[in-house]
């Protein structure tokens, strides 16, 4: 019983509970084009205790958002992180300033003694923080994600792809 208790903490450690990676929360950041992404991810995460808190499983709120007691609910955790960038735009209007400090400064914890920014610092990461977008820049010019010239199969589209494929069996 030990075995698969441990098991399941190594698993949650990256997937929280309600089967959300680390790493994709961060590429989604990136994209969504949130300011100091590592940052905010070590807010979703301590925010929502590696994806396992009740709020993250039932409400999809990954950075612990309310409405004065209530915490806000969201269809999809994606919705909560494009609340945050709208959130932050509202916010966040000197980009000088630190954002540790800013977190601080602004009371995100919701409580003035506690060191919000000291707590985040301590999180671990342990995505790689590696996006799809990252590797296709690091190809050259006319390669796919992979660095293979591209050519005409790479434009057909996966949907096409599928549709050879029964054919292709029924050859073998």
């Amino acid at each position: 019983m030990k075995f698969i208790t441990v098991i399941a903490l190594l698993l949650m450690s990256v997937k929280g509970l309600c089967g959300i990676d680390e790493n994709e929360v961060y590429c989604y950041i990136r994209k969504a084009g949130i300011r100091n992404p590592e940052i905010v991810l070590r807010q979703a995460i301590y925010e929502s205790g590696h994806f396992t808190s009740r709020v993250c499983n039932t409400k999809n709120n990954i950075f612990g958002f309310r409405s004065t007691l209530i915490y806000k609910s969201f269809t999809r955790w994606q919705d909560c992180v494009d609340y945050y960038k709208k959130w932050q735009d509202r916010h966040y209007t000197d980009s000088t300033e630190e954002y540790y400090h800013f977190l601080q400064r602004i009371n995100y914890s919701g409580y003035k003694e506690f060191s919000y920014s000291k707590q985040l610092k301590k999180v671990k990461i342990q995505a790689s923080c590696k996006c799809y977008e990252d590797e296709q820049q690091n190809n050259p010019p006319g390669t796919n994600n992979l660095g293979y010239p591209r050519d005409a199969s790479d434009t057909i589209g996966h949907k096409a792809a599928q549709n050879t494929l029964p054919e292709q069996l029924q050859q073998h």
